[in-house]
């Protein structure tokens, strides 16, 4: 055979060995993908490998807020949807003697990650120890607390107290060596769903599943959490598109993105939008203590000059949903009882112009005494944030009067609302039940981070304490009403519009669900396909 036959020869060989190893090989990818397959070795069937199930979440803060706490630590019970309570760590209870009495059960079998056992010991230090700091007011009525047995306890009050099951869904589980004596927890070790397993302050942190929680319907798919500190809003969002984060949204109990983007990544292929049909109210303090806001007629005014129907509009393609309460009335002792401020600019003209308002000099801007109608808006740096103080801007020129926008960072904003330095500051939302709220922002009428509180007078306070001690749910309408009445009257504060939450994640992910304590992360029925 010559060189020439021997080359064509070998060349077909060549050939023929290809086509038979692409064959094999087209053979061999046919085989893996269907639903289950026969090792060679041991004849065994194996199923196809799933897509791992590692979720990681882009988060604005870091994960020790009391939304990540939510992820470690069980509370002792929860909300249903109508902020009623339901059973958790405490699976049944009893009220006796005009709720004077409760009796307390606990769930047996409950564990911590440590191993330890939850029982009537750690919840009594859990009650005794959260409450200042979940801004609870129970320990002020308590008589006292008896451990009935290893999974009950005795909760006497010295006179009857309305409010304590409302109040034990803000409590954690925790173990007295895992916390200091200032309300911080020094080891993260729970009861929850996920273990802390990494932590970089500010930075990023890994939670695992815990596959001996004790709650088996609500045992997460997910195994794995990575929570990815972005604070830049536009940088989570960036984040998400690129793959770099599967979710966004999740881990704050507010509004985390931008309402002005939603309707940008409800048509961006790949990503999906959850919008809750609930949410907080975005608020805005006066400032009533001194300058201009000391007049209710001028108060009444402003909340009376914005066009909440408008702002929605054409601000946030109404995504938020115009109010003019400071409550949603549908939740449990909200404000059924009282009418919201509504756009009326021409009785919001009429008010200013009763508490001596007029433009002397035709500038367009209302003077009193020599004096120019002009208010500081205090507001964050956040887009919704300042978009929202421009159109409240606006607004008011109309009336005539003239605002000056100060958009801070956090920090600062907070710095100065406690000083008192503004006219009107974006405060922190009613929040239900709304007896959460009392304790913190309504027995007195001093300063804070969100500017004035609503303990506006003596009435308020006295109402608080009924409101406490009430024996039947009749009598706490009926003080609730009263409450709602001073407020709505002296006008504090206005809302603007519903600020409902919103998650948007990647299409493959499915079992996200708005719990109805907005600071609950649920990831229970998460899985990714």
């Amino acid at each position: 055979m010559n060189v020439k036959k021997f080359g064509i020869l070998l060349l077909c060989g060549m050939l023929v060995f290809t086509v038979a190893m692409c064959g094999c090989t087209q053979k061999t990818t046919t085989e893996e993908v269907k639903p289950t397959t026969t090792n060679p070795t041991t004849g065994d069937e194996t199923k196809p490998k799933t897509k791992p199930q590692i979720l990681t979440l882009g988060a604005y803060k870091d994960l020790k807020g009391f939304e990540g706490k939510s992820l470690v630590f069980d509370t002792l019970l929860k909300y249903n949807d109508d902020f009623s309570p339901k059973p958790n760590i405490i699976e049944s209870w009893e009220v006796l003697d005009d709720k004077k009495t409760y009796i307390l059960h606990i769930k047996k079998g409950i564990k911590f990650h440590n191993g330890k056992e939850a029982n009537a010991d750690v919840v009594k230090f859990s009650i005794e120890y959260w409450a200042p700091y979940r801004y609870c007011r129970y320990m002020k009525y308590l008589d006292s607390m008896e451990k009935v047995d290893n999974y009950t306890l005795k909760v006497k009050f010295k006179e009857s107290y309305s409010p304590f099951l409302l109040e034990l869904p803000r409590i954690y589980l925790t173990l007295p060596e895992t916390v200091d004596d200032k309300g911080n927890i020094k080891e993260w070790i729970g009861t929850g769903p996920f273990i802390l397993k990494e932590y970089q302050k500010d930075q990023k942190a890994i939670l695992v599943r815990n596959d001996n929680y004790w709650n088996k319907e609500k045992m997460p798919k997910i195994e794995e959490v990575i929570w990815k500190v972005i604070p830049d809003e536009n940088a989570r969002i960036m984040a998400l598109k690129s793959g770099e984060v599967d979710a966004i949204g999740v881990t704050e109990h507010y509004l985390s993105i931008p309402a002005q983007r939603i309707p940008e990544l409800q048509k961006t292929p790949g990503i999906k939008v959850m919008i809750a049909d609930k949410g907080t109210i975005e608020t805005y303090s006066f400032n009533y203590k001194k300058g201009p806001l000391t007049d209710v007629r001028v108060r009444k005014a402003i909340a009376y000059a914005i066009d909440r129907e408008g702002l929605c509009r054409d601000l946030f393609s109404n995504i938020p949903k115009p109010t003019g309460h400071l409550l949603l009335p549908e939740f449990i002792h909200g404000p059924k009882n009282v009418e919201p401020y509504t756009y009326n600019p021409e009785k919001a003209k009429q008010l200013l112009a009763e508490a001596g308002y007029k433009d002397t000099d035709g500038d367009g801007i209302l003077d009193k005494d020599g004096k120019p109608l002009k208010l500081v808006l205090l507001t964050g740096d956040r887009q919704m944030e300042r978009d929202t103080a421009v159109y409240m801007q606006n607004n008011l020129k109309n009336i005539g009067i003239d605002v000056e926008i100060k958009s801070l960072e956090d920090k600062a904003r907070k710095q100065l609302a406690k000083k008192g330095e503004f006219d009107i500051c974006r405060c922190h939302p009613w929040v239900a039940p709304p007896v959460r709220y009392l304790k913190w922002r309504c027995t007195d009428n001093g300063y804070d981070n969100y500017g004035c509180k609503f303990g506006v007078n003596e009435d308020v306070k006295e109402l608080i304490d009924k409101i406490y001690t009430a024996k039947s749910d009749e009598d706490l309408e009926k003080y609730w009403n009263e409450l709602w009445k001073i407020e709505y009257d002296f006008c504090p504060a206005m809302g603007l519009y519903v600020r409902p939450r919103a998650f948007a994640f990647k299409d493959n992910i499915e079992g996200f669900r708005f719990d109805a304590d907005v600071g609950y992360i649920d990831l229970s029925n998460v899985v990714i396909k």
